[in-house]
């Protein structure tokens, strides 16, 4: 019996993953969320600012997006590589009540809607999306 080759495409990519950007500037998620009302200790509990005295600065900037999700398609945390020069190249989102890492797997939300008798387990966001995108 011949296999079907599965052909996924950028766009339905992009949406299976729900993967984004960030902007380049520090600030600007901080700015929009407090724009809509929330304070900064509500900002802080979701791990997506670091908040100083002095300072502000959204965790990630400046870098694209991977929603990590649980089970049931809720997202809990994030991953995030730096468009061009930067460090840390890939930035993951610290634990909060709502994410602990080592009971994480990234792409579970997505492989459970595939089920067969095999599965493959690897280690980036990018190796999963590319295994994904060739079929597996």
């Amino acid at each position: 019996m011949k296999k079907k080759k599965l052909k996924i495409s950028s766009d339905d990519t992009i949406k299976n993953y729900g993967l984004g950007y960030s902007a380049k500037y520090r600030d600007d998620l901080y700015r929009y969320i407090r724009s809509r009302g929330f304070n900064d200790e509500a900002m802080k509990a979701t791990g997506l600012f670091s908040i100083k005295e002095k300072s502000v600065n959204d965790y990630f900037f400046n870098r694209v997006m991977f929603p990590i999700m649980d089970r049931r398609n809720k997202v809990i945390a994030f991953g995030g590589r730096v468009m061009g020069a930067g460090e840390p190249k890939y930035l993951n989102s610290p634990e909060t009540v709502v994410f602990e890492k080592r009971k994480t797997l990234f792409g579970l939300n997505v492989a459970k809607k595939h089920r067969g008798a095999q599965f493959i387990l690897c280690e980036g966001y990018m190796d999963v999306i590319s295994l994904h995108q060739a079929g597996f």
